[in-house]
């Protein structure tokens, strides 16, 4: 055995044998110190870095869960678009015989309608032509 002192608290020790003198320069209590102090230094670098690693991965997945919500919002839209379109085209395709129907009947009213019309003119222009041969005092033959 061979008395040293230590590096860190300068009291004597005693190695356990001459090739131990060579290396070990720290006592039994500065040495679990030491051990100790390198512990928890690895540990908290251990601990930093599995704490950097699931920040880094929580990143990743609230990008992915935006990413997934806007492409639920996109499907969502285009499902309610084509729903919607769909919808609209039945309806369109229920309604445009019905409204083809409706516009022949309002054609073939307003074409009676004009053609009375026209009619009604026209007896009263044949009218206004003898009221004025009359009043012009010509005979038949001469109106025309």
């Amino acid at each position: 055995m061979i008395t040293k002192n230590c590096k860190r608290c300068n009291n004597p020790f005693n190695t356990w044998s001459s090739k131990g003198a060579e290396y070990i320069n720290y006592c039994p209590q500065c040495e679990n110190i030491k051990k100790n102090t390198k512990r928890v230094k690895t540990s908290t670098s251990k601990f930093e870095n599995d704490i950097l690693s699931l920040e880094n991965r929580m990143k990743s997945l609230e990008e992915k869960v935006e990413n997934l919500n806007s492409n639920i919002e996109m499907m969502t839209k285009i499902q309610i678009d084509n729903v919607l379109s769909n919808f609209l085209n039945g309806k369109l395709e229920e309604l445009f015989p019905k409204l083809e129907k409706q516009n022949k009947i309002q054609q073939d009213t307003f074409f009676v309608k004009i053609q009375s019309q026209i009619v009604t003119i026209s007896n009263r222009m044949i009218e206004l032509e003898k009221d004025i041969a009359d009043w012009l005092g010509l005979d038949e033959n001469e109106r025309n």
